[in-house]
């Protein structure tokens, strides 16, 4: 029953065990703020020691505390940190790596949210935001572990959940579809909490079938963020509480409110984190540190010395009252709280998160239906709350979580404004908005030392965990069915390519590729060094939780209406959309066909574009999807973008606009927070920039000063953290190349 703690100990165990200043075993808990750029001050809650050094990921040397307590620190970021589970702490005795790593990551690029997308942007291939149809929780917890997220119990359509799902996080900020673990808790609960400690993992109180909880169930990680078995522990909350919020302040994890048998509690708990990453008996928190507000349903932030409590329901009431409590230096909070603003719309049920100097909270429910309205306040003495109306969800939402990962939060499950149970996903940016910062952009392109093994175009690429993968394309000597991979380092940057150990089973240049159910599936291409053979197969391969690909497998039941290459395909309602591109001898083609996703029939003819389209690149948005450059049947760049409509499940009304980038073959686009970038092409060695507005719409392209070092065509371009990277490509007429250029987004 206890096995989970057995581990516990061991990993713990192997710390080196010196004498130190610190109250415990010097330690990093939490922190407040993973995201940061240069100069912000990020707070650290722990065990410190006075004369505390701090390594971060990509910079050598230590960086000194800005401001000291024994369990609370602050730290300035350094110009030249960067990324990865490379956050540690160095005791005053100098003992280096004392404290265990916690994840962190600085950014180039300020830090505003930006709208709600239901849709991935699908610029290099399409991709499925959400989840299966059996996948449906409200209440749920989420826990972040490396590169892997964990959806734990909730609520479903049968009853309490005791399953878990997890999701994989790509270097390029997609996740991967949710699949259920074998690990199960020990009862189905929801409306409860998690926490993660070093490596143990606790579930907190919330609603079993018995009603209100005081129980807390554990289990441990191993060092690839596996879970062992859940298990009950000895520590129990004080009093049961569902819809309670937790947070870890130094060297405690204290719980916040909740509801017990049907009334809202003041009152705060904690319980002390011991050496060995147990945590201990929960105890009152005394004196005056209480609740003004009972409530149930709220959420917390931690920011700097501050802990604040955010919305909730009393006795079924929405809460507007934001309450703010200063956490001592010794992790204490002992003096009352202090009304600090209220709502703009009081809700409970919601998602919130930090971002940049601003909170946000989003969705949730006003008592008598899910809303999707966002409001935003600057954190300081008081909140100024705003609803800003360009960022609210895309479906009403209330019970979801909100999980970070890379440049993105992403809101999942939850139930509707007809309380029924979603498997929609929805992401938004975190990158600065042109509207509130400067405007997003790109540095110039230097070649990076990476090249490829041998000069290829046209190929596909995909990212899965921290590999990114370059399928297929040309090699001088034709069309190819190898595959490379190249393993992403914390910091962005790429190790060397190698032979990815698994290849196509066809060769296919300038065809489409695409991840749906947790499989990465390429379709078409052309399959000869002159355009005599194209290919109408789908093949496609399982995608592993450790970032790899299984073998491909050609579906014999699936295949594409008829052979053709250089064309876009778009994921959308379970359907892969594909628009034109060129079938043999060359012949341009103008037709829109639609394939069930998973692949299992011969696509079939849905309609035509305004005239036939060959290399054109997708862009996707909630309500509108362009078609950008593109060649005509004389082979001549279209000067007009397509823009379509979706009408329900169908993708129609395709027309064209002038939001277009300068007409160039085989340009890539890249998106960054609201701005378009579409980079290089036949003749062109250029990057342009365009806006995505609050409807969908893309301004008109224009250049910009970030060029790259060789003109290219052809080529992948893959968005890494705030890196930019091309990858291979054409220059001249059919000369290929090897090299990578890569970019910083600012």
């Amino acid at each position: 029953m206890r096995a989970w703690i057995a581990l516990s100990l061991l990993v713990a165990c192997a710390y080196d065990q010196p004498k130190d200043r610190c109250e415990g075993r010097c330690a990093i808990y939490a922190i407040d703020r993973p995201i940061a750029t240069a100069g912000d001050v990020i707070t650290l809650y722990g065990n410190f020691d006075r004369d505390m050094m701090f390594e971060f990921p990509g910079r050598p040397s230590r960086v000194a505390l800005d401001e000291y307590g024994p369990h609370r620190v602050s730290v300035i970021v350094p110009d030249d940190a960067t990324a990865g589970r490379g956050l540690s702490g160095l005791n005053g005795l100098g003992n280096s790596g004392y404290t265990e790593n916690v994840s962190f990551r600085s950014t180039s690029f300020e830090h505003e949210l930006q709208p709600f997308r239901n849709t991935y942007e699908q610029t290099s291939g399409g991709r499925h935001l959400g989840a299966s149809a059996t996948f449906a929780r409200t209440g749920a917890s989420v826990i972040s572990v490396g590169e892997r997220l964990y959806l734990i119990g909730g609520q479903g359509a049968a009853g309490l959940l005791d399953t878990l799902d997890l999701l994989v996080g790509n270097a390029d900020g997609t996740i991967s579809e949710p699949y259920g673990v074998t690990n199960k808790l020990t009862v189905g609960r929801a409306n409860h909490a998690s926490v993660v400690i070093g490596p143990s993992v606790y579930v907190i109180g919330g609603r079993t079938a018995s009603g209100s909880t005081d129980t807390i169930e554990g289990a441990s990680l191993d060092e690839k963020f596996d879970l062992g078995s859940f298990g009950p522990v000895e520590p129990k909350l004080l009093v049961p509480r569902e819809g309670l919020a937790v947070a870890i302040l130094g060297n405690y994890v204290y719980a916040i409110g909740g509801n017990s048998g049907g009334t809202e509690i003041a009152d705060l708990e904690r319980a002390p984190i011991y050496d060995d990453n147990l945590i201990g008996t929960f105890e009152p928190v005394g004196g005056e540190a209480k609740l003004q507000f009972p409530r149930s349903g709220h959420t917390v932030a931690v920011v700097g010395k501050y802990l604040y409590v955010i919305g909730g329901f009393a006795n079924g009431t929405p809460v507007k009252q934001i309450e703010r409590f200063e956490v001592g230096a010794d992790s204490f909070i002992a003096r009352p709280s202090m009304l600090v603003g209220d709502l703009k719309t009081p809700r409970g049920r919601h998602m919130s998160t930090v971002v940049g100097d601003s909170i946000y909270v989003i969705g949730g429910s006003t008592g008598t239906s899910a809303i999707a309205e966002v409001e935003r306040a600057t954190i300081g003495d008081t909140l100024a709350w705003q609803t800003v109306s360009t960022l609210h969800l895309q479906t009403e939402r209330a019970g979801g979580v909100l999980a970070a990962w890379g440049n993105h939060v992403y809101a999942m499950g939850g139930v509707d404004v007809a309380n029924a149970p979603l498997t929609t996903f929805e992401r938004a940016s975190i990158i600065g908005h042109a509207g509130l910062t400067a405007q997003i952009g790109l540095d110039a392109f230097a070649p990076i030392a990476i090249t490829l093994p041998e000069p290829r175009n046209y190929p596909t690429t995909l990212v899965v965990g921290n590999t990114l993968y370059v399928l297929g394309g040309s090699l001088n000597s034709g069309p190819t069915q190898s595959v490379l991979r190249s393993t992403i380092q914390p910091d962005g940057t790429l190790s060397a390519f190698e032979p990815a150990g698994v290849d196509l089973n066809r060769k296919r240049m300038a065809h489409a590729g695409a991840v749906y159910d947790n499989k990465y599936c390429v379709y078409g291409g052309r399959s000869s060094l002159d355009y005599s053979t194209f290919a109408s197969s789908v093949e496609c391969a399982p995608i592993q939780a450790d970032g790899t690909l299984g073998s491909f497998q050609t579906i014999n039941a699936a295949g594409l209406d008829q052979p053709r290459g250089y064309f876009a395909v778009i994921v959308h309602e379970r359907q892969l959309y594909m628009f034109g591109g060129i079938a043999p001898n060359p012949t341009w083609l103008d037709a829109i066909s639609k394939l069930p996703l998973p692949p299992t029939t011969i696509a079939t003819v849905q309609t035509a574009l305004p005239e036939a389209r060959s290399h054109a690149v997708p862009l996707v948005l909630p309500t509108t999807a362009f078609l950008m450059s593109g060649l005509t049947t004389a082979g001549a760049p279209l000067p007009d973008a397509l823009q379509g409509n979706y009408a329900g499940p169908s993708l129609g009304g395709w027309a064209g606009v002038s939001s277009n980038p300068a007409a160039f073959e085989g340009t890539a686009l890249v998106v960054a927070g609201d701005a378009v970038f579409a980079i290089g092409g036949n003749g062109g060695s250029g990057t342009q920039r365009a806006v995505i507005d609050a409807s969908d719409g893309v301004s008109t392209f224009s250049s910009t000063s970030s060029n790259l070092t060789q003109a290219r065509y052809g080529h992948a371009a893959v968005s890494i953290g705030d890196r930019v990277y091309l990858i291979g490509g054409t220059v001249g007429v059919g000369t290929l190349i090897d090299t990578i250029e890569m970019s910083r987004i600012h």
